[in-house]
């Protein structure tokens, strides 16, 4: 029995609907998978930071290829993923530790400021992530670029992650190496975010043990301790202060 015309433009129109809705449906497993894919290369790459890390240097320039490269492809997966961003600009500050591959003084600079490149990137795509405002400008007054941004990234890092150790350090890292070049307004920030650290035992010990580990002791004796209120601070800071 032949369909009336209304009946018949009833399941086109239902049979669009279908259409559509099973393209979306495909659509978003194939960028969820992308997605996935995009985490777990950025996982995988930040174990091994974290091995480069607890050895001090990169075994080999292969290795520091190969893990540039999965970034980029995890970039190309998720391109609006922060993170990503942020450990590219790792990777980055890790190329002159690479053994084997020594680098000159110019390219060294390159790779420096290819990393703050990244470290934009990632503030950018997540300005309320603490953390990467802390390694824009941890980079930055590594490399004696104490301007505007810095001060900006040095801000927000301090607002928005007061109370997260990482921050706390590379602030106090930040003190130690670029003092004398901080205005009054980053000096009170860094003050502020050692006393911070010093009032909370974990935090108190990573901080001691980074001031030790960097042989920056007597920045911290001499310069900061006169300046810090001590009366929320842990035993152990109150000791190394006296």
């Amino acid at each position: 029995m032949p369909l009336e015309p209304g009946m018949k433009s009833t399941s086109l129109v239902y049979r669009a609907v279908l259409v559509i809705m099973l393209l979306a449906a495909l659509l978003g497993i194939y960028y969820t998978a992308r997605w996935m894919r995009a985490d777990l290369i950025v996982d995988e790459v930040l174990y091994q930071t974290e091995q480069w890390a607890a050895a001090g240097s990169v075994p080999n320039l292969e290795t520091w290829q190969w893990a540039e490269a999965e970034l980029r492809r995890a970039e190309r997966l998720d391109p609006r993923k922060a993170n990503t961003h942020r450990l590219l600009g790792v990777v980055q500050e890790w190329r002159p530790f690479v053994q084997g591959a020594p680098l000159t003084a110019s390219q060294r600079v390159q790779f420096r400021n290819r990393a703050i490149d990244h470290y934009r990137d990632s503030a950018r795509l997540r300005p309320a992530w603490p953390d990467v405002w802390a390694y824009l400008a941890r980079q930055k007054a590594a490399m004696s670029l104490l301007d505007d941004e810095f001060s900006l990234a040095l801000e927000r890092a301090d607002t928005l992650g007061q109370w997260q150790s990482r921050v706390q350090l590379y602030m106090a890292e930040i003190g130690a190496g670029a003092w004398e070049q901080l205005n009054a307004e980053d000096r009170q920030r860094v003050v502020a975010a050692v006393e911070r650290a010093f009032s909370l035992p974990g935090n108190s010990n990573a901080l001691l043990a980074q001031f030790r580990t960097m042989n920056t002791m007597d920045f911290l004796t001499t310069t900061l301790c006169p300046q810090l209120d001590l009366s929320n601070a842990t035993e152990r800071a109150r000791q190394a202060c006296q």
